[in-house]
């Protein structure tokens, strides 16, 4: 703005009622107050690269709706801080963190629509962005002694306009006996004894499966420990990795055991309860949600994970 503006603007100020000033300060605060922009901002300042080329050669180049926008001198694209991050083209900036605390308490949808003052479309396509990269946040390595056991949940088709299935009432037990593998969908989950974790959503279990999903991530000095399926043993052969099985919890060595996989499963199972049935197809959203909760309470982070890892994410 320039500087007649700025000044006519100002000498404007004295004529406004208390009501208009409140407002006037409420906006402003909008768009400094925001700590999820502040950190945007900073970030991009310490880090400077374009989210088009990663080039690091970027100038100032005005401003768009109250915040700086940055231009890059390689491949000549503007943009602000926001792209390049799951908050790019998204509006109502002033509701994103009390979204995401909301998604930190795992509210339910309707309650975050109706906290947020927004539509029940608008808090669904919100969760599913933030929830998007959390899916494939993964740590790289399992190392020391490590977990593995697989758990399943009923396949749904929740929110699905055209059924593959006759409907049926949530809740209702499964046509046939045992884990048929039309009604059911196996997550096979590692953990190690610093608490990273990782999920992976299986067609089946099966040796090739497990190879192509936990066995790309175990370090070769680990020890694993399982049930006594067959998959896991053709694993651990294949790789050179010691084997340990807990058959019934118990084992003659007794710290090697799967309790803390399993005791992992309940809690992902009872917090899962909550939103009353989750599709298949959004699945891994969820387990990557309560992988970023269960983080939360090992690291000593000042925001949450799940906020985190959304910004410039690209680059990571």
């Amino acid at each position: 703005m320039k500087l007649i503006r700025f000044q006519k603007l100002l000498s404007s100020l004295k004529t406004l009622t208390a009501a208009q000033s409140q407002s006037v300060v409420d906006n402003l605060r909008k768009y400094h107050d925001n700590p999820i922009l502040n950190n945007l901002e900073k970030e991009l300042a310490e880090n400077p690269t374009c989210p088009k080329c990663h080039s690091t050669s970027i100038i100032r180049y005005g401003q768009a709706h109250g915040r700086q926008r940055y231009r890059c001198k390689a491949c000549l694209r503007t943009f602000m801080c926001t792209n390049g991050t799951q908050f790019f083209r998204l509006h109502h900036h002033d509701k994103w963190l009390d979204y995401v605390n909301d998604m930190v308490q795992g509210k339910s949808l309707r309650s975050c629509a109706h906290q947020g003052d927004m539509a029940l479309s608008t808090a669904f396509f919100w969760r599913h962005r933030f929830l998007n990269i959390a899916q494939v946040t993964q740590p790289q390595w399992l190392e020391g002694i490590v977990e593995a056991d697989e758990t399943y949940f009923r396949y749904s088709q929740k929110g699905q306009r055209h059924l593959e299935r006759p409907a049926r009432k949530r809740g209702t037990k499964a046509t046939t006996r045992g884990l048929n593998k039309k009604e059911w969908t196996p997550v096979l989950i590692a953990v190690d004894q610093l608490h990273h974790e990782m999920d992976f959503i299986l067609s089946s279990v099966s040796s090739r499966n497990i190879e192509l999903t936990l066995g790309t991530h175990l370090s070769k000095k680990c020890i694993l420990c399982t049930d006594g399926h067959l998959a896991y043993r053709q694993l651990c052969q294949n790789n050179n990795i010691s084997h340990k099985i807990s058959i019934n919890h118990t084992n003659i060595e007794k710290i090697f055991n799967i309790q803390t996989v399993n005791a992992y499963h309940s809690r992902l199972k009872n917090w899962i309860r909550r939103f009353h049935g989750v599709a298949t197809k959004y699945l891994g959203h969820y387990l990557g949600w309560f992988r970023m909760l269960e983080d939360q309470k090992y690291e000593n982070l000042n925001t949450f994970k799940l906020l985190k890892i959304q910004q410039h994410w690209i680059k990571t």
